[in-house]
């Protein structure tokens, strides 16, 4: 129904579908004489794809009924649960499944705990029951899926939809050439698009019609620190994949050259000072103490204890290095920041802003907009529906 077509007059009609659609879509209740005047597009094409619409039940029809002031003119709404999109979240530990209609509303929302994963089969096949256990928990067929959109941890290869390579549960060895797109494809017959889990959070704030984001805008940094250091670049609106899709990965920037040992086994790197299990070691290698985690040393920073205070200090020290490179080049008007650290710790952004500017030979470049996005509304599951959304209606 919303394939664009690559030439001619199909190409024409398939886009007009689109148009019709999301300028009901966005501004319902409207008339067939609305529809052509504001889209400039013939009453016979707009009475014969809204025939189309109304056939395939995306659109349906109010306003019929008389009244003592005569007869209400029949305006057109979208029928926002005539199809769903499934948007899937794969953390270390858990699968996240949020369910949508055409308005974006979340239907469905939940979490379970991944099995044992030792080989990609058996995080596919737990991919594939949950999403079975939720269509017949909220009694949708197959047929109503209109795509599949997955946000993961790992190295994604966005072209085919694979996991390149990916670390779950307490396992020390990755998974690799993780065939989501295929598998998903086959069981569901419909589209299917797979990204890394902090493009898909980016875009999803970017594209939905509840973010916070002014998308009139072109440049985005988008900075998450957990488990590991994710990062996103929107960049003339369209996110930096780059050469084999790990374009933005600010995690593994030089922040200290021959420094601390990261993850992925090169030295230096943001991850290996700024990630959760580095501030608990930092901590851990200055008090000795164990099992404290990152909200109890931002409390302790807050009441001025010095060790806290000094790893935190630390911490926004090398971040700081990595976001004045990134504004060098691409000059964002928008910078992200997710994590405790921002949730938590009362001077985080102040001290951060303040170190950049110490870095910068221009101050301008430091004109931008920051966002701290709270623990609370990252949502990667109900982002990655706003990849269907778009693939599926945006035709610019």
């Amino acid at each position: 129904m919303f394939k664009i077509e690559n030439k001619g007059k199909a190409q024409i009609k398939s886009r007009n579908r689109i148009k019709v659609f999301n300028f009901i879509l966005q501004n319902g209740p409207v008339s067939r004489t609305e529809l052509e005047k504001q889209l400039g597009i013939s009453a016979p094409s707009i009475s014969r794809i809204v025939e189309m619409l109304k056939n395939e039940k995306y659109v349906k029809e109010i306003g019929k009924e008389d009244t003592s002031v005569g007869r209400k003119p029949i305006k057109l709404v979208v029928n926002k649960d005539a199809r769903y999109i499934v948007g899937i979240s794969i953390t270390k530990t858990s699968i996240y499944l949020s369910i949508t209609n055409l308005g974006s509303d979340i239907i469905y929302n939940n979490r379970k705990p991944l099995c044992e994963i030792e080989t990609g089969m058996d995080l596919l096949i737990d991919i594939n029951n949950y999403i079975e256990d939720s269509l017949k928990i909220t009694d949708i067929t197959k047929d109503m899926i209109l795509g599949i959109g997955v946000a993961s941890r790992g190295v994604i290869d966005y072209t085919t939809g694979t996991i390149l390579r990916c670390y779950f549960n307490d396992y020390k060895e990755p998974i690799n050439n993780i065939e989501v797109k295929k598998f998903l494809k086959n069981l569901y017959s419909c589209d299917v698009i797979v990204d890394n889990n902090i493009n898909v959070d980016l875009f999803g704030d970017f594209f939905l019609t509840n973010n916070t984001m002014d998308n009139s805008k072109k440049n985005y940094l988008y900075v998450y620190m957990g488990e590991g250091v994710g990062g996103s670049v929107i960049c003339n609106n369209e996110i930096v994949r780059g050469n084999n899709n790990i374009g933005g990965r600010i995690g593994h920037m030089i922040v200290e050259p021959e420094g601390k040992t990261c993850n992925c086994g090169q030295k230096g790197h943001l991850e290996a000072y700024v990630s959760k299990s580095a501030i608990k070691q930092q901590y851990t290698n200055a008090t000795k103490e164990k099992d404290v985690d990152i909200v109890e040393i931002c409390h302790k920073a807050n009441k001025g204890d010095e060790i806290c205070t000094d790893i935190i200090d630390n911490v926004l020290e090398k971040l700081s290095i990595a976001i004045a490179n990134i504004q060098l080049i691409i000059s964002p008007h928008t910078i992200i920041l997710a994590g405790e650290i921002f949730d938590h710790y009362e001077k985080a952004l102040e001290i951060l802003n303040n170190k950049i500017n110490d870095y910068i030979f221009d101050k301008k470049l430091n004109e931008v907009n920051w966002i701290i996005k709270p623990k609370k509304d990252i949502m990667f599951a109900y982002s990655a529906t706003a990849l269907i959304m778009d693939k599926m209606f945006n035709i610019e």
